[in-house]
């Protein structure tokens, strides 16, 4: 156990993904699906980044999967993500279900953190999976109500609010990842 939490802190193999994904999933809920890069491609994109830091580290220091795994996560994600934008899946989904486009959208962030924990067997990262799924179907379940903000003569949507916060607490959890793991490699 402590030596697979040595090669973990060595690789970064918690702190990368917690970090990359859950800014990238920040940003979505902020801009509300909507940036230069679309959500099918930018969610994707953030499990090739993970990919990337992953490789250069296993270049630079000599410790890493060996494999492309992640990669290829990264494709399974831009399937999963271009399955839940497609026309056929959401006459297939019940139309109170297909209205939650947000919901969907969002849903191959926490499919990227579940395929890369069980791949290595990381109950961290497929903790943070679930509390991705969690948040997002809170964030629709409050999709209808609104705060209103007094100081700005404005309203918060409640889902967006509640989607940022779950994935700022993502992001949050992947910096204090980083910080564990690096203290671990310089012991």
């Amino acid at each position: 156990m402590r030596l697979q939490e040595r090669v973990r802190a060595d690789r970064h193999g918690t702190s990368y993904p917690l970090i990359v994904v859950g800014a990238v999933g920040f940003h979505y809920a902020s801009t509300g699906l909507f940036g230069w890069i679309s959500v099918i491609y930018g969610i994707p994109l953030a499990y090739v980044i993970v990919w990337l830091l992953q490789r250069r580290t296993e270049k630079l220091d000599g410790v890493g999967m060996g494999n492309d795994d992640v990669l290829m996560i990264a494709f399974g994600v831009f399937l999963t993500s271009s399955l839940f934008a497609s026309q056929v899946w959401l006459s297939i989904v019940p139309s109170r279900l297909a209205d939650n486009l947000f919901f969907w959208s969002l849903t191959p962030v926490a499919v990227g953190l579940a395929a890369i924990a069980m791949r290595q067997r990381n109950r961290q990262l497929f903790a943070w999976a679930a509390v991705v799924v969690v948040g997002l179907v809170m964030a629709e379940a409050l999709n209808e109500w609104t705060w209103d903000v007094r100081w700005s003569n404005g309203s918060v949507s409640y889902r967006d609010l509640v989607a940022q916060l779950t994935f700022l607490a993502v992001t949050a959890a992947g910096v204090l990842a980083y910080r564990r793991e690096r203290s671990l490699t310089e012991s």
